[in-house]
């Protein structure tokens, strides 16, 4: 699963209604105690899917305009989405990478993204992949930030 992606879930979640009403098209659909991967022993407590968005390598200023794009086409869809019984809570997860030489970095989340999904009840998540290597894959130099 890509970190670029928008979730969504909530205890009895009628995720297979909602989606009937909508155009999304999710990757994963995940119900109560299904193995997805998540949490201490890999079973997510709630129903919900995951959307994904794109290549969580994207460029991260190109994953912003993605994510508004995504998010302006499907707003009512979003929109009916905090009023559909069960639903708790959504996210629309971004991703950057960062290499070897890179000990702080600072990302500006654009006002239209923020407004956006603040506006349509969804938080943003920002996933931040450290790279692991060798101390000598690390001399060479590694990896730069995607941003």
């Amino acid at each position: 699963m890509s970190l670029f992606h928008l979730t969504a879930f909530g205890h009895g979640f009628d995720v297979d209604g909602y989606l009937a009403t909508t155009g999304l098209n999710p990757a994963t659909r995940f119900r109560r105690e299904s193995d997805v991967g998540c949490g201490r022993e890999n079973i997510f407590p709630k129903d919900g899917f995951t959307v994904e968005l794109g290549d969580e390598g994207l460029p991260l200023q190109e994953q912003f305009r993605i994510a508004r794009t995504f998010l302006a086409e499907h707003k009512a869809d979003l929109t009916r989405l905090r009023r559909w019984p069960g639903f708790e809570s959504a996210s629309l997860g971004v991703c950057v990478t960062v290499g070897y030489e890179v000990s702080c970095f600072g990302i500006l989340l654009p006002v239209e993204l923020v407004r956006l999904a603040g506006d349509l009840g969804i938080g943003i998540g920002l996933s931040v992949i450290l790279p692991q290597s060798s101390r000598a894959d690390r001399e060479q130099g590694g990896p730069v930030a995607n941003g």
